[in-house]
């Protein structure tokens, strides 16, 4: 009990205060924090949507934090499609990003099966590579 105790923030501490067990002290913060929760659902597809990567930005912090939501949503069972992935992080990009962003959308309205996001990612990071390289 003392080491779950020891290593939650102390805002949560009370709300497990007075379980006798580590056993009950778990659910309860399971119960909080943990499961499918439509609250949560939402709050993490807000996030995905209103995610922007602003200019100077790392774009492999920015991917990182997009996976990063992509994978919380798939561990309480929600799936967010391909397509809507693909696009979401399209549109958090900055305007320095528009002629990929238009090339790359022309590209895909040619080709019938739909780009994956880890496709999507590789390109990004090609894209930046050749931004570096550039400013050399």
């Amino acid at each position: 009990m003392a080491v779950i105790a020891l290593t939650i923030k102390r805002t949560i501490t009370p709300h497990i205060r007075s379980c006798r067990t580590s056993e009950d002290a778990w659910n309860t913060l399971q119960a909080m924090f943990g499961g499918r929760n439509a609250a949560r659902i939402e709050f993490l597809k807000k996030q995905l949507d209103k995610i922007q990567m602003d200019e100077g930005d790392d774009i492999v912090e920015h991917l990182t934090k997009i996976r990063d939501l992509k994978e919380q949503l798939l561990s309480i069972d929600e799936v967010i499609p391909k397509k809507d992935l693909v696009s979401k992080t399209l549109n958090s990009l900055p305007p320095s990003y528009l002629t990929f962003q238009t090339s790359l959308t022309l590209s895909l309205r040619a080709n019938p099966d739909p780009l994956h996001f880890e496709e999507l990612v590789a390109l990004l990071l090609q894209e930046d590579q050749s931004r570096k390289n550039k400013s050399l």
